[in-house]
Formats: C-alpha cells, sequence, structure tokens
C-alpha cells in the first residue's frame, strides 16, 4: 500500500471506486486525521477526475461550515492527482437509509443539517448539482449525529466555466424539471433533489420517480406526479413532513422553498408537530350487487385514497386495471366468478410501492402479460392468471413479487417471466400448460418456489439464465414436453425434497456455466437423459435418485466440470464423453 501522498502518511484504505481510492491519512505537522481521495492513473477516468477534484477542491475551499466537509490540500504528485480534506468518521445517508438505523426522524435531522450547509454554499453562488444521499456523511462523536456535505466534483460556481451550461451533470434520479429541460440549474434544483431524499428517507429506499431507464426517470420526473407514500411509511411521522416533501418536489422552482435554509427550518418544525390520529382504511366496493359503490374498477381506483381496500363483487369487469398507489383488491366470493380481463394488454398493471390482490381471475386478452408488474411489491393470493394468446405474469427490472395459492394456466407466452435483478416468491402454486416456459428467470433474477407445481409446458418448467437463481423446496416439475428444469449462462438451481419426472427433454439441463445443487431430490422416468452437463457446468448432489430415465440418467459432456457427489445418491446408466 502508499505510504505516503504529499505531505500525508497513509494509514489504511477506507474504499475505492472505479476512478480511484480513498485513503484515512494523518497530516503529521497538524497531528490530525484526514481522508485523501485519489485517481488512479491509467483509468478512462484519469482526465475527467482530475478536473472534477479541480472544481471541487475550488469550490470547496471557499466554503466553511459545521455541515460542509472542509478542504486541506490539493495537487498531484508522481502523476498521482489527490484531494485531502477533513476525516469525517461515519456512514453516508444511503447506507443509513438502507441501514434503516438511526430511525427516520434522526435521518431527516441529518438532511435539515445537510441543508444547511447546501443554503450556505448557496450564498456564495455554489450549486450543487449532485445533492443526494451519497454525498452526506453522517457521523461525529457524541449523541447528536452530524451531517456533512461533500463532493461538490459537478458544482456550479457563479455561472462560470467550471462547468459547461447546457449539459447534464449529476444523478437522473435527483435531476430537477428546469435542469432536465435546460440543462441549467440553479439552486431550486438542489431543493428538489432535497425533496427527493425526504422521499427516500422515508420509503426506506424507495425514489418518487422511478422507470425502467434513465429515459423513463426523466420523463416521470418531468410529466408525473410524485408517487404516493404508503401508510406505513408515515408511521410516526407527522404529516406536515410529507407536505414539506410536496412543496421540495413542486415541478415549478418558484412553487418550491426560497433558500435551502427555509426547507430545513420547515423540515425541523414538521418533525416536531403532533402526530396525527390514523385514518382508517378507505373501503370501496365494486359490483351491481347490494351495498356496491361503484360499477367500475378503473373509477374505484380513482376515487381511492392510498391504502384502501377495493372490494370487488362476482362479475366480468373488462377492463384495464391500474394501480398506481398502495392498495389492496379483495375479490368477494369464489375467484373462478370474479374476472378481470382486457381486449388487449394486460389486464392488471402495477406500478406502486405495494400492492394486494387477493380471490381475482386475471385474464389477459393480448400477446402481452395478463399481469405487468413493473415496481414495488405485489402480492398475489389466491388469484388465477390466464392469458390464452400471451404471458400470464411478467416482472420488470427491480420488481418484487409474492404468490400464495395461485394458479397461472394457459399461455401461449409462458406462465412467469422474471425480468433482471427481480425478487420473487411463490408457495403453494401451479404453473401449467404453456406454449414455452413455466418459470423464465432472467438476468439476476431471485426466485423462490415452495411446494410449487410446474407442468405440461412446451419448453423448460424452469429456467434459469445470466446469473438467475432459482431455489425450490418440495416442488414437483414434470410432465413438461420440454426440459424440466435449465440452467445456462451462469444460472443457478437449488432444489430440495423435490420430483423431477416426465419430462420430454432432459429433466435437468447444464450449459454454458449453468450450476445446479439438489439434495433428496428424485429425477426420474423422463424420456430422455435425467441429468446432462454440458460446457463448464457445476453439479452437486447430495441423497438424491436419478432412475428411469432413457436413454441414461447422467450425461457428462466434455467440457463440463467435475461433478461433487456426496451421499446417498443413487444414479443409474451415468455416461460419459
Amino acid at each position: 500500500m502508499i505510504k505516503t501522498i504529499g505531505k500525508f502518511e497513509i494509514v489504511r484504505l477506507l474504499g475505492r471506486g472505479n476512478m480511484g481510492e480513498v485513503y484515512l491519512g494523518r497530516d503529521p505537522v497538524l497531528d490530525r486525521p484526514v481522508a485523501v481521495k485519489t485517481i488512479r492513473p491509467g483509468t478512462a477516468f484519469e482526465g475527467e477526475g482530475q478536473a472534477r477534484f479541480e472544481r471541487e477542491a475550488r469550490a470547496m475551499a471557499a466554503l466553511n461550515h459545521p455541515n460542509i466537509i472542509t478542504i486541506y490540500d490539493f495537487g498531484m504528485v508522481e502523476e498521482l492527482c489527490y484531494l485531502a480534506m477533513e476525516f469525517h468518521e461515519g456512514d453516508d445517508l444511503a447506507t443509513l437509509i438502507q441501514r434503516g438505523a438511526p430511525s427516520r426522524a434522526e435521518l431527516l435531522e441529518a438532511l435539515a443539517q445537510a441543508c444547511d450547509g447546501l443554503g450556505f454554499a448557496h450564498a456564495r453562488g455554489i450549486v450543487h448539482r449532485d445533492f443526494k444521499p451519497a454525498n452526506i456523511l453522517v457521523g461525529g462523536k457524541g449523541k447528536r449525529p452530524v451531517a456533512k456535505l461533500l463532493d461538490f466534483g459537478v458544482a456550479s460556481v457563479d455561472r462560470s466555466s467550471l462547468t459547461e451550461q447546457g449539459t447534464w451533470m449529476g444523478t437522473v434520479s435527483y435531476m430537477a424539471p428546469e435542469y432536465l429541460e435546460s440543462g441549467k440549474a440553479g439552486p431550486a434544483a438542489d431543493i428538489f433533489a432535497a425533496g427527493v431524499i425526504i422521499f427516500e428517507i422515508l420509503s426506506g429506499g424507495d425514489r418518487p420517480f422511478t422507470g425502467e431507464g434513465p429515459t423513463a426517470i426523466l420523463n416521470a420526473i418531468l410529466h408525473k406526479p410524485p408517487r404516493e407514500l404508503a401508510p406505513d411509511h408515515l408511521a410516526g411521522i407527522p404529516g406536515a413532513v410529507v407536505d414539506v416533501m410536496k412543496k421540495a418536489l413542486s415541478k415549478d422552482p418558484a412553487q418550491r422553498h426560497a433558500t435551502a435554509e427555509d426547507l430545513a427550518s420547515d423540515l425541523r418544525r414538521a418533525l416536531a408537530a403532533p402526530l396525527e390520529a390514523p385514518l382508517p382504511p378507505q373501503r370501496i366496493v365494486v359490483g351491481k350487487g347490494g351495498g356496491a359503490t361503484c360499477l367500475s374498477i378503473r373509477v374505484a381506483l380513482r376515487q381511492a385514497r392510498s391504502g384502501a381496500v377495493i372490494e370487488i363483487l362476482p362479475g366480468v369487469y373488462r377492463e384495464a386495471v391500474v394501480v398506481d398507489k398502495e392498495l389492496t383488491l379483495q375479490g368477494s366470493g369464489d375467484a373462478s366468478l370474479i374476472v378481470v380481463e382486457s381486449a388487449g394488454g394486460p389486464c392488471l398493471t402495477v406500478d406502486a410501492p405495494r400492492c394486494e390482490v387477493r380471490g381475482l381471475t386475471l385474464r389477459g386478452g393480448g400477446p402481452g402479460p395478463a399481469a405487468d408488474l413493473r415496481s414495488g411489491h405485489t402480492t398475489l393470493e389466491a388469484a388465477l392468471v390466464t392469458s390464452p394468446p400471451g404471458l400470464g405474469l411478467r416482472l420488470h427490472a427491480g420488481a418484487q413479487a409474492t404468490g400464495v395459492d395461485c394458479v397461472f394456466e394457459d399461455h401461449a407466452g409462458g406462465s412467469v417471466e422474471l425480468g433482471p435483478r427481480t425478487t420473487s416468491r411463490f408457495v403453494g402454486c401451479e404453473f401449467i400448460r404453456s406454449g414455452s416456459a413455466g418459470v423464465l428467470a432472467l438476468e439476476g433474477a431471485r426466485v423462490t418456489l415452495e411446494y410449487c407445481k410446474v407442468s405440461d409446458h412446451a419448453a423448460a418448467g424452469v429456467h434459469a439464465a445470466e446469473g438467475a437463481l432459482v431455489e425450490l423446496t418440495g416442488c414437483r416439475i414434470t410432465g413438461n414436453a420440454g426440459l424440466g428444469l435449465c440452467a445456462v449462462d451462469g444460472g443457478r438451481v437449488v432444489l430440495k425434497d423435490c420430483e423431477v419426472s416426465g419430462n420430454g427433454q432432459p429433466g435437468l439441463l447444464l450449459h454454458r456455466g449453468g450450476a445446479a445443487q439438489l439434495s433428496s431430490t428424485r429425477v426420474v422416468d423422463g424420456a430422455s437423459m435425467g441429468i446432462a452437463c454440458h460446457l463448464e457446468a457445476a453439479l452437486a448432489m447430495d441423497h438424491c435418485l436419478v432412475r428411469g430415465n432413457a436413454p441414461g440418467g447422467l450425461l457428462l459432456a466434455a467440457g463440463s466440470l467435475e461433478p461433487v457427489l456426496g451421499e446417498g445418491n443413487t444414479i443409474e446408466d451415468a455416461i460419459l464423453r
């Protein structure tokens, strides 16, 4: 490790990123700790990083405030560019939000402190332009944490040439509408970012404007209202805090707080306000029977407040339902008699922090999914999902789902498609009869199946691709015309107490780095190979039975890895090639 940078003695590495490293150092003259940021020589960021360091040094050198990190030195030693600054031991606000500690009230106080520092910078002609939780360091000694603002590397200073006007710089999710439209950011743009941070603190890490990719997020910031917070996000928080947040998130910068100090003062007053008694959940009844208050689910959704329960009476509702706030759709009676269907496109789209759907039949009418889950966490319970011309359920990147006692059947395009980085859990569900895969897990998806049945699919019963992980306990993968399970391109499957039987192609196929771990599992009576391992496939088995498969139980093709076979396995007809 480097021993010195400039005049500073290096104690240890604090962190490493794409641009370089951050070290804990010591000033030998003043005998005080310092944080030393560096740019790693030879990286693609070297030129950009040096320019950002210079901007940060110039901006922060003009600021002396208890809630702004103090700059000590900037220079270059043997082609290593460095920036030495005050060492403030603690965690950034982003980490604390994800950790859920300390309390939300304390995190909001930390944000108020950062806004005090932000206002000081604004008064001196400096706009931060990248105000976000990762750039707020919370630490210090004593009972009261101290927040300090850092990283002015994309700041604009008195509209000087330090940054090019008309060019976006910063982090997309925190950019104000006027900044997106013009590329010019004033103090009001930083105040908008503070409103985004309040939403994050209250929600535990969600953001008010979301979408699949930067373009969708920009469109939401420009044209959509912020997402509603769920009732449990507001538990123990005065409603006045939400009013402060909404004011900061106004599309019109003139409607926001006049200064960042004003926002900090309003936020502290709001935190000190008395708690209001929670409203009872709103209940709306949809249908033609007695007691109904709406004929249409869509009308009920327009009337519903966040947290509402919409009770749906038996009938066929031919409408595309879009849920954009937290609520519950509750069928009243037999799910087969309560049908939501669309002529084309999804009959249910969810773009809300949380949604619960119980006792409904969801029937899609187009080539796309019957249920399209775009964000948040959706729970399906005792639901029937069917879409003869299309797909049953689709989770978009980052969404979460829980299915309990549901049936997904008769889909031309597959029962369930789990997009990149999604998380889902299905308990006691059936995935039956599709023209493709029963469960398709894409890049980085994490799926748990417990006591589920996956049968009669034209392709694979379960397909894990591109680093996806599917964990199955007590499941039956049976009667699929294609593969029972397939793990390719780094996908993984873990089976415990499962049965893989009667499939037309190999019960388990591992290819191109696919991996499987089986314990107490039966792979039996298949019309093809029981388990087939190809390029760089990895297999581990313990107390498993592989029997009655034609032409054999286990195929280890050239290029597959040596399997790890534990105790208690019975494998008939292994084939090595």
